[in-house]
């Protein structure tokens, strides 16, 4: 019997498999119709790697506008408020730098917070175009993209060299006015998706600062004397008690200092209600001035105020009444001038000052008020613009 492997008539496999196709059997055509297929699949391919990346760009950017979104509505207080941006804003990966601009009372651009990734020698000079950038904004009222910021000719004076640098500086509108601007600074050219994302954020963040604004605002009302800026007498009712609660528990000492500015009924009936008011307004700021920060400075009622001293004894709010009332005598010269008074103003202003210290002249807080207006009494009826406490 033969062996097929050994019969020489038949082909050999392995040769078979390695016979060239001879080339006038290749359809053209064919070959064409692959190479647009590869070309199609690459493509594809590319796209759909496109696509991913800015899927993923979205799914990053949707996270951080979460976020922003759910922090910026955790707190009303600016003071907390604008690290929650900073904080948020930083973690935007293709922004280098941002700076959010406003306007002081005097028309000057000033800085509100900034934040800078990257220290490139080269943007040393960035904040000075971001404040013109800002300025346009606040003059056009509308946003100014200004990609490669660096071959702007006038910005070139900012730069040592050239480069892709961008900045985009976003209105804050409130009131459909722009009261800030928000610039971002980028190292390259941003997309319109990034620079999309950017508005969202912006509009954000300027709804939130404008809520804490009016919340403030709300609440300062709430607890402010409207003409003098210091608290009420409604706060102060609530904060004494306070006070004097937490001095108890903790066996500390506490001090109120009642305060009555001398012959103020002569300041409104010769020189008119308004120059009373400009005396209500400049005792309060004099006294807010004389005091610590952790000092509590209320009007009580008409020309009346009160401080609330913590941890103070009876001979430390001796030392605070004197200086503050020595303050008040010392700085009130040429009222005429300061008050812009047509009628000139001939007298000084004095203040007289009782203090009480818990817990020698009282456990409560009705006890408390009740001697230091008692004190309060006897240093006008000692000749005024001096502190008593007996």
């Amino acid at each position: 019997m033969k062996h097929p492997e050994n019969n020489p008539s038949m082909p050999n496999e392995a040769d078979s498999s390695q016979e060239k196709i001879p080339a006038d059997l290749v359809d053209e055509t064919i070959v064409t119709q692959l190479k647009e297929k590869m070309l199609e699949l690459e493509q594809s391919f590319l796209q759909v790697k496109d696509e991913n990346r800015l899927l993923s760009e979205r799914l990053e950017e949707t996270s951080i506008l979460y976020k922003i979104a759910a922090l910026l509505n955790s707190t009303y207080d600016t003071h907390r408020l604008y690290p929650i941006i900073q904080n948020m804003l930083s973690e935007i990966s293709f922004i280098d730098q941002f700076v959010l601009f406003e306007k002081d009372p005097q028309g000057q651009m000033i800085v509100d917070f900034m934040t800078e990734k990257t220290k490139d020698k080269n943007n040393k000079n960035i904040l000075d175009v971001e404040k013109e950038i800002a300025e346009t904004v606040m003059r056009t009222q509308k946003e100014e993209y200004v990609p490669k910021v660096s071959h702007e000719k006038n910005y070139q004076k900012f730069f040592e060299k050239k480069n892709d640098a961008c900045v985009l500086g976003v209105p804050f509108v409130s009131n459909k006015k722009v009261n800030k601007v928000l610039c971002f600074h980028s190292s390259r050219d941003l997309r319109e998706n990034e620079k999309e994302f950017l508005r969202l954020i912006s509009n954000e963040t300027a709804t939130a600062v404008e809520r804490a604004k009016i919340y403030q605002h709300t609440l300062e009302i709430s607890i402010k004397d409207e003409l003098t800026k210091v608290f009420n007498r409604r706060y102060f009712n609530d904060r004494v008690f306070r006070e004097l609660h937490r001095a108890k528990r903790y066996k500390r000492e506490l001090s109120l200092i009642m305060i009555d500015i001398d012959h103020f009924k002569d300041f409104n009936d010769t020189y008119g209600h308004h120059i009373g008011d400009e005396v209500l307004r400049w005792v309060a700021k004099n006294i807010g001035e004389s005091i610590r920060d952790s000092d509590i400075l209320a009007r009580y009622g008409g020309e009346e105020f009160v401080i609330i001293l913590t941890e103070t004894d009876k001979r430390g709010a001796f030392s605070v009444g004197e200086k503050v009332r020595k303050n008040v005598e010392d700085l009130s010269t040429n009222l005429t001038h300061m008050f812009k008074s047509s009628i000139p103003i001939s007298r000084n202003i004095t203040i007289s000052l009782g203090v009480s210290h818990f817990p020698g002249d009282g456990i409560s807080v009705e006890e408390l008020i009740g001697r230091a207006d008692q004190n309060l009494y006897k240093a006008k009826a000692g000749g005024r613009n001096q502190v008593n406490f007996e």
